[in-house]
């Protein structure tokens, strides 16, 4: 029955796609599936007696090391860790190592058989995922949602000389283009918005689409002084060049903004509240301008 066992065994992890792996309690290789050779570019035979730690990438090997101790600890319990190789190209270059003890006929362990399995195009999907979910379809914005998300977690950074900025942006007439031009050449002038202005932002900046043609954009570090001269700027990159559609006309677009700094006392609610307050003034007072919060 052992033998037959044994056999079953080899059959699985010789003609399995994932990699098989059993090591010793001192965390050495004492078998590799050849599944090895395809998924790592390894000949089995050259990892035998090798620490497998060794293949792990470095800012991962603590953590499947510490899973490995687990398997041993709790032999009667399955264990997951996803992990880099040391080879890994890129961040999306993941794999998944499920762990469980090998137990002698006194229920003590003698080592972990491991199935370890690619997990890339699960991790590129998963990323692809989320890029859909965190971006505006139309214009490459922001969601609003993780715009939102993204406001919280700045207000909780502010303070001890920390500084950020909120600026809430709405696009003077767009009801006229939308009226006059038609919806495609709408969605063509939010387009160009967003492209325009992120040259004027830097890389810790973010700028989300919050609905129709309102926008904000969140300065990382900035003062209010130095956050009203981004807005200018942005203004004037935005207002100099007009819009060409694709029927050959032109708009001219200008967008009228309110700012407010955070200050770590008002919650997310509290501080769109007062910018949308700001951004009403500078429409009522003759729009394309900046109004800072009371």
């Amino acid at each position: 029955m052992l033998r037959e066992s044994e056999a079953r065994y080899r059959i699985i992890a010789e003609h399995c796609g994932d990699m098989v792996l059993n090591l010793g309690i001192d965390g050495r290789i004492h078998y590799a599936s050849p599944s090895v050779l395809e998924q790592i570019g390894c000949a089995p035979a050259l990892l035998m007696g090798q620490p497998a730690a060794d293949l792990i990438h470095p800012k991962d090997r603590g953590l499947v090391v510490a899973t490995y101790r687990r398997a041993l600890e709790q032999p009667g319990d399955i264990h997951r860790v996803e992990f880099r190789l040391l080879r890994a190209i890129d961040d999306l270059d993941w794999y998944e190592m499920v762990a469980r003890a090998v137990m002698d006929e006194e229920n003590g362990a003698t080592g972990v058989v491991c199935t370890v399995r690619d997990m890339s195009r699960h991790k590129a999907r998963q990323q692809a995922l989320q890029q859909v979910a965190s971006h505006d379809s139309l214009t490459g914005a922001t969601s609003r949602r993780a715009f939102l998300e993204k406001l919280e977690t700045e207000i909780d950074r502010v303070g001890n000389n920390v500084r950020s900025c909120l600026l809430l942006l709405d696009l003077d007439h767009f009801k006229a283009v939308n009226d006059c031009h038609g919806h495609a050449a709408g969605d063509k002038v939010l387009g160009v918005f967003v492209e325009r202005l992120k040259p004027g932002l830097r890389g810790e900046d973010c700028i989300g689409r919050l609905g129709g043609e309102e926008f904000a954009i969140l300065l990382a570090d900035p003062d209010i002084r130095q956050a009203s001269t981004v807005c200018e700027r942005l203004r004037h990159m935005m207002a100099d060049e007009p819009v060409y559609l694709d029927t050959g006309l032109s708009v001219t677009v200008t967008f009228s903004a309110g700012l407010v700094e955070l200050d770590g006392a008002l919650n997310a609610a509290a501080l769109l509240e007062a910018a949308d307050k700001a951004l009403y003034r500078a429409k009522n007072s003759g729009r394309n301008c900046l109004h800072l919060a009371a």
